[in-house]
């Protein structure tokens, strides 16, 4: 008998939690599943858990250890390889042979299929016919944060689960979990839910954690990473700061735009950071000059959507606001 997925498996997204225990409970579990949602949320996570589950099937095997060490024979995660554009139709292909093949431990096989945008055009199509025949002994789990990015011939051979944004509780008891794990004293670990309003990209995190087990590949560099956020945040806090008290000059605003944009991988870290400074300026701002505080604030999370989707300059965007900004 399965397992009901519970706060102890993931946090939070309780409707995506409620319809696969469901499903579970039933032994009607759909056969292809496209997890969407925004990044650092706990997809990839959640179909950790429900692979978990149905390899096992609730038995007291050694399914957890498996997966654990990540060697477990009929788990197959794909996802594009560093280095690479895409996930290409060689690597499809080979996922659609391991699934070809009958489990070597259970009932069952699952394939897990990260980002699954990022396939090519001529790797989606390769998939599709097992999405829509994959055999009664496979599960194939879709992941996307740009679902809109697939092909609508993919979407249409799945069922849909939608992954909202983490509330702030969630943020804040996923961080204290993290921070336990890798050990990180409190007084830094208190500054990082600040910096993720929904999610966890600002954390940057992904480099530290294992493909197969999602378990961290090194508790040392992680601590030490997370400690360089808590720290540039402040730094980024402070900057913002003086540029609001001093009403510094034009070539100031594009000097501490172009440097905080020096480093590409910190993106998600500085936009977060100046996110966190103009919601608490709004919060404290009088009356009179709140809306204009809470406008700048939309507009600052337009102008990281344009940086993002249009390749625009980040740092012209940057100095463009704190000019927006000082003019307050």
């Amino acid at each position: 008998m399965f397992n009901e997925l519970n706060n102890d498996d993931f946090i939070g997204h309780n409707e995506a939690r409620k319809t696969i225990t469901q499903q579970l409970i039933s032994g009607r579990m759909a056969h292809a599943l496209l997890f969407q949602g925004p990044k650092s949320i706990g997809k990839r996570r959640v179909a950790q858990f429900l692979a978990r589950e149905v390899l096992s099937g609730g038995t007291n095997d050694n399914t957890a250890s498996l997966l654990r060490a990540g060697n477990h024979p009929d788990l197959h995660v794909l996802q594009r390889e560093a280095g690479k554009k895409n996930i290409s139709i060689e690597n499809v292909r080979e996922l659609i042979t391991r699934l070809q093949l009958k489990p070597f431990m259970g009932k069952k096989s699952v394939a897990i299929i990260d980002e699954a945008h990022e396939m090519s055009i001529p790797a989606a199509n390769a998939l599709l016919k097992t999405l829509e025949e994959p055999g009664s002994h496979c599960l194939i789990i879709l992941i996307s944060s740009a679902p809109h990015l697939l092909l609508e011939t993919t979407i249409s051979r799945c069922q849909k689960l939608n992954f909202g944004e983490l509330e702030k509780r969630e943020i804040e008891q996923i961080i204290a979990n993290i921070a336990r794990v890798l050990g990180l004293p409190d007084e830094q670990a208190q500054t990082l839910p600040a910096l993720c309003p929904g999610d966890l990209s600002a954390l940057g995190l992904g480099e530290f954690i294992d493909n197969k087990t999602l378990i961290f590949s090194s508790t040392k560099e992680a601590s030490a990473h997370l400690k360089n956020i808590s720290a540039r945040f402040q730094t980024i806090n402070s900057q913002l700061k003086s540029l609001v008290s001093c009403k510094s000059s034009t070539a100031e605003y594009l000097s501490t735009a172009m440097e905080l944009s020096e480093t590409k991988n910190d993106s998600d870290l500085t936009w977060s950071s100046i996110f966190h400074f103009l919601g608490h300026e709004m919060r404290k701002a009088p009356p009179a000059q709140r809306e204009s505080w809470a406008n700048l604030l939309l507009e600052a999370l337009e102008d990281k959507q344009q940086a993002s989707e249009r390749n625009l300059s980040q740092p012209v965007l940057l100095a463009n606001l704190f000019l927006r900004m000082a003019a307050i």
